[in-house]
């Protein structure tokens, strides 16, 4: 009994130290089950003496809601989806991740101050072991295929490469509020060295998304030191400006397919996502209002079909389908699965998370990372990756938390 009650009082500092060590060094080694420590410390939270306060926090979270109604809106494409049964899974699985996000935010915005001043030394040395642990795996992949295949054998070497994409995305998502804390524990000069080796480590792997996100969110955090107002308007103007635009990238991408060629060598995934784009844009505007049903892009007909993206010097002409597996852009999947109602719902989502962003003067270290987390994965969800992945969504409540955890608000709110 003694150690159960030991247990129930600090078993929010412990639910919440497995997000803080556990998902950037389970990202690297194994960036696909990331969930698992948000699923251990959601088990952990059963036990806490705080779980009314969180199951309060979580029932009266305005992002919470959002979630809930992109859950019953998701529901219901099940009635007119390509899949029913597939959207009807995929509904429920993003219903219970998305409860767990709710939840596991909501319990670190009830951690007690002390805490998350113990938690802020962990968060920096999971920073160092993470990114450490990274460079050497990556590291020893690239000399391994260098010895083995020889100096010249790019291809292997990028095939290689890209299993790390994912777990750069984790570290990035993360680094913001990582480095905020090495900020707070120690000297300037080890804050920046830590950003600067996150952006290296995104310009080494193949994806060009990656430092696009490091270099939006890097700057995000330049203008938010200086004025957190100017930054969160910074923020929404790129949100805005992106979904305004989407009806548009027919005509852009266009300009862009002949454009990359001149400045890259092997543009393939560039113009490949700028193909899926287009695609899912004439699939969009067969079902504007309503969608085609959720989490279904990859079974849209005529997806399979391919699509030529380059010929490189060689004579060789590279192949691409025309819808992999997802679109490659979170507000396009949202259009082309959930229609208008889910894409505003997604615009919603987006401006709640900006808001929640703080212009208080104490907080200004804080707001200006949460506000670089915001731009990179925002960069990252618009370039890359699924957006219903179990991976990529407990990795964005990861930094919602971290982000969380670095800000000692007096009247905490979600």
């Amino acid at each position: 009994m003694k150690y159960i009650l030991q247990l129930r009082t600090h078993s929010n500092l412990l639910a919440l130290s497995t997000i803080a060590i556990g998902v950037p060094l389970v990202g690297v080694l194994a960036s696909k089950l990331v969930f698992w420590p948000a699923i251990l410390a959601i088990l952990i939270l059963l036990f806490s003496k705080n779980l009314p306060d969180i199951v309060h926090y979580s029932l009266k979270s305005h992002v919470g809601l959002i979630l809930l109604a992109l859950s019953i809106w998701g529901g219901l494409s099940c009635i007119w989806s390509i899949n029913p049964t597939h959207s009807l899974f995929g509904v429920l699985r993003f219903l219970a991740i998305s409860s767990a996000v709710t939840v596991l935010v909501s319990g670190s915005l009830v951690l007690s101050h002390g805490n998350k001043s113990k938690l802020g030394a962990w968060i920096r040395r999971a920073g160092w072991s993470s990114l450490t642990l990274a460079f050497g795996v990556i590291g020893s992949v690239w000399g391994f295929t260098s010895l083995t295949t020889g100096w010249g054998e790019e291809v292997i070497l990028y095939e290689r490469l890209n299993y790390f994409n994912r777990t750069a995305a984790v570290l990035l998502a993360l680094s913001w509020p990582i480095s905020t804390s090495i900020g707070n524990l120690s000297r300037p000069i080890e804050q920046w060295t830590y950003l600067l080796l996150i952006g290296v480590l995104c310009y080494l792997l193949p994806s060009s998304a990656l430092f696009t996100a490091f270099l939006f969110g890097i700057i995000t955090f330049f203008i938010g030191h200086a004025s957190v107002q100017l930054a969160k308007a910074l923020l929404l103007i790129a949100f805005a400006g992106y979904i305004l635009l989407i009806p548009f990238f027919g005509i852009i991408g266009t300009e862009l397919t002949a454009f990359l060629p001149t400045v890259i060598s092997d543009p393939s995934s560039e113009i490949h996502r700028i193909k899926v784009w287009t695609f899912s844009l004439e699939k969009i505007f067969e079902s504007p209002l309503i969608g085609h049903g959720f989490d279904v892009s990859q079974q849209i007909p005529g997806g399979g079909d391919g699509v030529i993206l380059h010929t490189m010097d060689t004579g060789k002409t590279i192949i691409g389908p025309l819808m992999p597996l997802h679109p490659h852009s979170a507000p396009i999947q949202v259009w082309l699965e959930l229609g208008i109602p889910g894409l505003c719902l997604l615009a919603t989502f987006l401006y709640l998370t900006v808001s929640w962003i703080s212009n208080r003067k104490t907080f200004t270290r804080q707001s200006a990372a949460t506000a670089a987390t915001l731009a990179s994965c925002f960069t990252m969800a618009t370039l890359s990756f699924d957006l219903w992945q179990g991976w990529w969504l407990f990795t964005l409540c990861s930094a919602a938390v971290l982000n969380v955890l670095i800000k000692f608000d007096d009247e905490p709110r979600l």
